[in-house]
């Protein structure tokens, strides 16, 4: 059995209509160390978006930083698998990745190494290959002419092919079947969207899950709603709301099972709680001033008819 934490789009340093989420964003990191930590796991998995900004605030990085010690010192033989997002500098997360990989802390940010396996043993010492996918960009891969691939959906369908051609080589290698596992940043076709989300213009960036119909599970990054894409596809989701229209949406991070023998995916949706949860209310502005309680709200929109009579 191979046991899987995931998360992602943590989006660190981010500020919500001016105001600093720090606070909030530790407060939710800890839940996810408190997991890993009563839990036994082989494989925790960040599917992108680590930072907000490519040019992270020393906050944010100090955050992360702290983050990824605490996971170690309480569980030193986790795999961590990480990759970038389209908030990121794939160039400033990949700082130091060579010398994390020591510590079993694997960062992705390069299309060329892909098709580099990191090889995962769950309790049987049955071997896993996960494959990690950050944010493609234009020019991550060419056309016969020369000429730069440029939307999501050719540069991952190239992706995924080169993917599979070197995991059935490594099949081949060991002379066994392997259970391949993707971590991926992509905006899968059909998925929910969020106002939170950077988006590109048309339809270019969407991506069909038929180019993972090869793979045993697949984690995503980029939707910051925790949705099922298919029996083995799923995006966790951010751990925390980003904008109003995911007022009073549950978040998750995601607990997944694998059966070493049929290689059946059980997945779990394990629930966070906010330090400040974000609501929208609706109703009659004098109602809401009236309640006691008011001051101790956390950020809310109020949807307000216009009032014929002052307060």
């Amino acid at each position: 059995m191979l046991h899987i934490l995931q998360t992602g789009d943590l989006h660190i340093g981010k500020s919500f209509h001016e105001i600093s989420l720090i606070e909030d964003q530790e407060y939710v990191l800890q839940q996810l160390i408190s997991e890993l930590q009563k839990e036994k796991y082989d494989l925790f998995l960040i599917t992108g978006d680590v930072y907000d900004r490519a040019i992270p605030s020393p906050e944010a990085v100090a955050l992360f930083d702290k983050f990824l010690s605490q996971i170690h010192q309480v569980c030193p033989q986790l795999e961590i698998g990480i990759i970038s997002g389209n908030h990121d500098s794939g160039r400033r997360l990949s700082f130091g990745a060579t010398f994390f990989t020591a510590a079993h802390i694997h960062i992705q940010t390069q299309a060329e190494n892909i098709t580099t396996p990191l090889l995962i043993y769950g309790s049987n010492q049955e071997p896993y290959a996960l494959y990690q996918i950050p944010i493609l960009q234009s020019g991550s891969f060419f056309n016969e002419d020369g000429s730069p691939i440029t939307s999501q959906s050719d540069l991952l369908s190239v992706a995924t092919t080169q993917i599979q051609e070197a995991h059935n080589k490594l099949e081949k290698e060991k002379g066994k079947e392997i259970p391949c596992l993707i971590n991926a940043h992509l905006f899968v076709l059909g998925g929910l969207k969020s106002e939170s989300e950077r988006v590109f213009l048309g339809n270019s960036e969407l991506v069909s899950p038929d180019l993972f119909s090869f793979v045993t599970y697949g984690a995503f990054g980029h939707l910051h709603k925790m949705q099922k894409v298919s029996s083995k596809l799923y995006y966790a989701g951010s751990p925390l709301s980003y904008s109003f229209d995911e007022a009073n949406i549950k978040k998750y991070a995601l607990k997944i099972a694998i059966a070493d023998a049929t290689k059946d995916v059980v997945v779990t949706p394990l629930p966070l709680t906010p330090l400040h949860p974000v609501l929208r209310l609706e109703g009659v502005l004098r109602t809401f001033y009236k309640t006691p309680q008011m001051k101790q709200l956390p950020i809310v929109i109020f949807n307000l008819p216009v009032l014929t009579n002052p307060l």
